[in-house]
């Protein structure tokens, strides 16, 4: 595989389509002792194996032929830098490395394209999400049993009373999650007195995040089937860039929604009443304000204080108050405004593609656009091996857990949009911003939408207790149609099969999983236990003999359109289109406009062969 410009191209120059699934939530959290984000029984273990998560290994080849049967040609495999040392410093999970790589063996047996995707969500568990290990937060001394208690981190084990889907990502703003993307990316310039043995605090961090993640792709050199690295999901900024200390800049609004300064007086055990937000499908609303700490507790360990404090930021007045003696402290270094992307994501992007590259130097990096920012500004010599991956949710329906099919609010501007044609264009043209921002930051690299899909838990649907997803339907053909019609590759979030209906993915209340053993009621039929499928799984071209002009799928009529332009270097040359036999029956009648095509109803395929009379070529497939 290579790329040319926007495309993926196969060995004869043919343009390949990407179409993925997340593997899996499970990944999130250790299997031994199994630990979902609402358990709170040995939640501080440190005898830890992440082994059989996201899949059991002794049930890979069932689930690589389920996604393969779904006509899915990619895997996102997640792995979280916890699950690689979660031991100590140095320390790697062997067993846990072997198991991914004969996860990834496996794969390759049901042709399916692995992708590594560094795995994180709000830094680690101990600070409301997953991702880097315990000693993380030890080596710069924030104390972990405290951090839900001192109102710096967000459990969900922990509040499981005030607690609703979404509500995790209030951690971004949080102390201790802010604190540790501030030292990660930007610690050289922000805390300088912080060292770990005799290095800064930012190359500690660093070279071990690298280093675990260097090891496990050693282990893949063998393996050619692994065609992607991420460098690390939804990279948070921490603090870098804010403006104001004294104001909360984090959107949307979810949960408590302290300042950073008023977070950082948390921390150093201070109690503050601060605001708690709801999001919803017309915007975030203001609960009120609520007492946060009341009894002091500190989230530093003995012997260590607020690294803040002691970099100036702010300290006691001489009335004994706290004060803010720097508000803009993360918005400039040496007088000059940062940006984050620019100055500190980009910087270790290709430092961590170096070291991933001496190891698969054939390998494409798979970058993730940091949280509410743009993405950085690549090199033109960067793009031939850079793959531009944001994430795309329908954001309305994320908040509400419902879907409303006539109404939505812009993310964007904020102002509610009505009809159904006016929502299809309003994502259409959302969708089409991804490649315009791939145009204008990374030198028109492929786009990769890394994550998308929708909560199966709709409160306006009973889907997940009679197996009747209709609404569901509904919700993912309108998210995942936009993404097709600007023909972009795409990894559906997720496939878990640790999933039921209670408790979800088993992480923070989420529901995303497209397949689940409570909707299993047929173990020798392939399709049973998955979710919205006559939505989900969609007819494309999974290797196209030219340039990609039109893709769109009918799912209610059972209509697929494609059409495609071919060079003279595209003669002799097939186009293959995956058909879902759940869909089209063996009768499904084919129209093309000129060549020639045959069915491989065995493997769910159209070949078309197209003729040399014309430069531009379409074919319609439909159920009768």
């Amino acid at each position: 595989m290579q790329i040319k410009g926007s495309s993926f191209l196969d060995e004869q120059g043919r343009t390949i389509t990407l179409r993925g699934l997340n593997v899996g939530s499970a990944s999130k959290y250790p299997n031994q002792p199994s630990l979902p984000s609402h358990e709170s029984f040995s939640f501080f273990e440190d005898n830890l194996s992440f082994v059989d998560h996201p899949l059991a290994l002794k049930e890979a080849n069932s689930h690589f032929a389920r996604i393969q049967a779904w006509g899915f040609n990619t895997i996102r495999l997640l792995v979280s830098w916890e699950a690689l040392e979660h031991t100590g410093v140095g320390e790697y999970d062997q067993t846990y490395i072997n198991y991914i790589q004969e996860l990834v063996k496996r794969a390759r047996a049901h042709d399916l394209w692995v992708i590594i995707a560094p795995q994180q969500d709000v830094w680690s568990r101990y600070t409301g999400g997953d991702g880097a290990p315990l000693w993380t937060l030890e080596k710069v001394g924030l104390d972990a049993t405290q951090l839900h208690k001192s109102g710096t981190a967000l459990l969900h084990h922990q509040s499981q009373d005030k607690y609703h889907e979404g509500t995790w990502a209030a951690n971004y703003n949080l102390m201790a999650t802010a604190t540790m993307f501030s030292l990660f990316f930007g610690g050289d310039d922000f805390a300088p007195q912080v060292k770990i043995g005799e290095e800064g605090v930012q190359t500690y961090l660093q070279e071990k995040y690298i280093k675990a993640y260097s090891r496990l792709a050693q282990s893949l050199q063998a393996l050619d089937n692994v065609i992607g690295f991420g460098i690390m999901n939804d990279p948070s900024p921490g603090w870098i860039g804010c403006p104001d200390l004294k104001q909360n800049h984090f959107y949307p609004k979810n949960g408590p929604c302290p300042s950073p300064f008023q977070s950082m007086l948390l921390g150093a055990g201070r109690p503050q009443e601060i605001e708690h937000w709801k999001a919803g499908p017309k915007g975030p609303k203001k609960l009120g304000l609520f007492s946060e700490n009341p009894r002091g507790v500190k989230a530093w360990l003995n012997g260590f204080k607020c690294i803040w404090k002691n970099h100036g930021v702010w300290d006691i007045d001489d009335t004994g108050e706290p004060a803010l003696r720097i508000p803009n402290y993360f918005a400039q270094v040496s007088q000059k405004e940062v940006v984050f992307a620019q100055d500190y994501w980009l910087p270790f992007i290709r430092k961590f593609s170096q070291e991933i590259r001496l190891i698969l130097p054939q390998i494409f990096m798979f970058v993730d656009q940091p949280i509410l920012g743009n993405p950085p500004h690549i090199r033109e010599e960067e793009a031939n091996y850079m793959v531009h991956c944001p994430t795309w949710f329908d954001h309305s329906t994320q908040h509400a857990q419902k879907f409303q099919s006539w109404s939505r609010v812009d993310s964007h501007t904020g102002k509610t949009v009505i009809g159904k044609k006016r929502i299809k264009k309003l994502f259409s043209g959302q969708s089409f911003g991804t490649k315009t921002q791939s145009a204008e930051f990374f030198h028109n690299a492929p786009v990769f939408i890394s994550k998308t899909g929708i909560p199966f838990n709709l409160k306006n649907s009973n889907g997940l207790k009679t197996g009747n997803f209709k609404v569901q339907n509904q919700a993912m053909d309108l998210t995942l149609n936009p993404l097709e019609e600007n023909l972009l590759h795409w990894a559906v979030w997720n496939y878990s099969p640790k999933n039921e209906n209670d408790w979800g993915d088993q992480w923070n209340l989420e529901n995303y999983s497209v397949f689940s053993r409570e909707q299993q009621t047929d173990k020798s039929n392939i399709h049973s236990g998955g979710r919205a499928l006559e939505a989900l799984i969609r007819p494309y071209a999974l290797v196209t003999a030219g340039i990609l002009l039109k893709a769109q799928y009918n799912w209610r009529k059972g209509i697929f359109e494609f059409e495609f332009e071919h060079e003279d270097k595209h003669e002799n040359k097939s186009t293959e289109l995956f058909v879902p036999q759940l869909h089209f029956p063996e009768t499904y009648a084919v129209q093309v406009s000129d060549g020639s095509f045959e069915k491989d109803l065995e493997n769910q395929k159209l070949i078309y062969k197209h003729s040399k009379d014309l430069y531009r070529h379409q074919i319609r497939i439909s159920c009768s």
